[in-house]
Order: structure tokens, then C-alpha cells, then sequence
């Protein structure tokens, strides 16, 4: 299993209804653990894709910044919780979608550098499409200029 931002507990707390929600929508009584960490391990891989974009956000980041781990297992319960409801076929309700589809649009600002993940500090950053410009006095010694001397 990957590394979650979120625990199944946190699910449970999240979904209106509780373990007998999440019975509903794993499908089985008492609840399929198992269909619930497969939902937060995937939520957790579309994040870290998205954020992996522009910040390098390792578990001693999180572990250092309240702000940004509440914040993250924020998202991933907006995903869980969607994902949890569109498996069984259900009508997901509109809190539910509105809340996923907001967690998705400010992933993908931030992947895009419109937006910045919230956070007590500053994130460390990544070199991806990141690129170096040099500016100086003109170059003293050309090709042209070294033509012949060699």
C-alpha cells in the first residue's frame, strides 16, 4: 500500500452515516477495508501526480506542517469519498461532487503553477520545466573572432 494522507478511520468520520455508509458503499457488512484502502491509495497517487509537477512534498515535510497535512487529507477525502460513490452505481450527491470536482480544479491549478498548495512554510520546489537564463556583457571571444588562431 502506498502512503495515504488519510486513514480508513478518517473515511469513516468523512462519510454522512459512518461504518454503515461505507457498508452500503463498499457493497459488504461490516465494510471492505480492503475496497476502502484501494480508493485512498489511488486519491493519494493522483495528488502526489499532480503536486509532483512543481513541489517535492516528502513525509517530513507533511509530518513538519500541520497546515499542509490537513490540508492534503482534505483532498484525499474529497476523492475517496467520490470514488466510493461512483463504484457502486449510486447517485453521488452534489456536495460530494462539488467537493471532488473543486479538490481536482486546484490540483491542476497548482500543477500549473497558477496556485500553490497551502502550507505553514514554503514548499521545496522541483527542477521539472523549470529552465536557466544567463544574462552578462557580450562574449568577448566568438567563433568568428577565434577563427584561424587555433
Amino acid at each position: 500500500m502506498a502512503t495515504t494522507y488519510s486513514t480508513n478511520s478518517d473515511v469513516e468520520r468523512r462519510i454522512r452515516g459512518g461504518a454503515t455508509a461505507l457498508a452500503t458503499l463498499t457493497e459488504t457488512t461490516p465494510y471492505d477495508a480492503i475496497v476502502v484502502d484501494r480508493c485512498r491509495d489511488q486519491a493519494a497517487g493522483y495528488i502526489k501526480a499532480k503536486l509532483g509537477v512543481r513541489y517535492q512534498i516528502s513525509a517530513e515535510t507533511r509530518a513538519a506542517d500541520a497546515v499542509l497535512a490537513a490540508w492534503l487529507r482534505e483532498v484525499e477525502l474529497d476523492l475517496v469519498e467520490y470514488s466510493l460513490w461512483s463504484s457502486v452505481g449510486l447517485e453521488i450527491p452534489p456536495r460530494v461532487q462539488t467537493k471532488r470536482d473543486q479538490s481536482v480544479d486546484l490540483l491542476d491549478e497548482i500543477a500549473s503553477g497558477k496556485a500553490v498548495p497551502p502550507a505553514a512554510s514554503e514548499l521545496p520546489g522541483t527542477n521539472s520545466g523549470l529552465q536557466a537564463e544567463v544574462s552578462g556583457p557580450q562574449r568577448q571571444f566568438t567563433r568568428d573572432s577565434l577563427d584561424g588562431v587555433f
